[in-house]
């Protein structure tokens, strides 16, 4: 057998368990044995496979482990700096934006930080060998700086959000908002997601989606402030039809 060990302090136990779902939800053709393990300060996860698929399961590790890493530490890196702006919903809107922002470029600087190993300290791994992604996540904020610090009004936060979905990853999906007098339904693909019709709700759905088109049914439900935030965000990416 071949194993991997992946530790972390248990603070951060969120990221290990999310690696560990990400191995258990795709188990070709590695057919992985995987044990987590909760030791109290620490929290380990050990992947083991035969030999023949050693090398297979090593790249993959790689990217699982920079995709948990960015999404799980971009995360908590954000949630500290923007914490004096806006309320909670639309802070929590804007975290969302900025997570998705360059996301795939975050990974890929990251898998590159990677040497071959058998034995991963996440936490030791994300403060003292991903200097280059927390620099390039500190430019990002000193752009956003001045907007955050000036823009607190909704439209200052409108603008923002389009700046950082302009730049965010995009799915190949078709999104499609559906409305009626108190629901709005929001399906990308065969999934459909119910919410309120609330702005923050959505456009915070739609920032999850990374859509790559916006179609809109029976908008004549929808507040005139949600249409005009929807456009703006999306500006030629949002058709609305009857």
């Amino acid at each position: 057998m071949w194993e991997l060990e992946f530790i972390t302090n248990r603070v951060d136990k969120e990221c290990l368990t999310n690696i560990y779902l990400s191995f258990r939800n795709n188990k070709r053709p590695f057919k992985p044995i995987l044990a987590f393990t909760d030791n109290g300060d620490t929290c380990n996860v050990s992947v083991a496979c035969s030999q023949e698929y050693s090398t297979a399961l090593l790249s993959y590790s790689k990217e699982v482990v920079s995709k948990q890493i960015v999404l799980y530490y971009k995360r908590k890196y954000f949630e500290n700096k923007i914490s004096g702006f806006y309320d909670n919903d639309l802070r929590k809107v804007v975290l969302d934006a900025i997570i998705n922002f360059d996301i795939e470029d975050d990974v890929i600087l990251c898998q590159a930080c990677f040497n071959d190993f058998h034995f991963l300290h996440i936490d030791s791994f994300y403060y003292f060998q991903l200097v280059p992604l927390k620099e390039k996540w500190q430019q990002l904020y000193n752009i956003i700086a001045d907007v955050l610090c000036i823009g607190l009004s909704y439209e200052g936060y409108l603008e923002l959000l389009r700046f950082l979905v302009s730049m965010g990853a995009n799915s190949n999906n078709i999104v499609e908002i559906r409305c009626d007098k108190d629901k709005v339904f929001i399906t990308d693909n065969s999934k459909t997601i119910e919410c309120e019709p609330i702005d923050y709700v959505i456009l915070g759905k739609l920032i999850n989606l990374s859509p790559k088109f916006i179609n809109v049914y029976s908008s004549n439900y929808l507040d005139n402030n949600i249409i005009k935030s929807i456009s703006y965000i999306w500006s030629k990416k949002v058709n609305f039809l009857v």
